[in-house]
């Protein structure tokens, strides 16, 4: 990623198809929304765990807003990198992924030691 000039790319480069890229970053940002409520906000307000139902309409909203947001994303940067726009798009996000799972537990876990009644 470091070596594609990814952030440069997306900020300066005329080839980039700007309308779907928008789209895709809207979509993502209402995927990070969803996840923040999901994740931080309604288990602080109920006082349980993280818990999501996969009955959840949040579950079908983000998945929803996942595909639209990966499928304009990839058509926005596709003029860039082409064949390579998958694979960089995979470690990215397997990147985030990984690093929103481990930074979950770990901040749930640390508010129940430190906050015992």
């Amino acid at each position: 990623v470091v070596k594609t000039d990814f952030l440069r790319v997306l900020l300066e480069d005329d080839r980039v198809n700007r309308g779907f890229l928008n789209v895709g970053i809207g979509c993502y940002s209402i995927n990070v929304a969803i996840f923040l409520w999901l994740m931080y906000i309604e288990p602080i307000r109920s006082g349980r765990r993280p818990l999501v139902d996969p009955e959840s309409p949040h579950i079908f909203a983000t998945l929803i807003f996942g595909l639209i947001g990966t499928s304009c994303l990839l058509k926005g940067l596709w003029p860039v990198y082409g064949l390579l726009t998958p694979i960089i798009f995979a470690v990215v996000f397997l990147g985030v992924f990984m690093t929103l799972l481990f930074l979950v537990p770990f901040i749930f876990d640390y508010r129940e030691t430190t906050h015992q009644d």
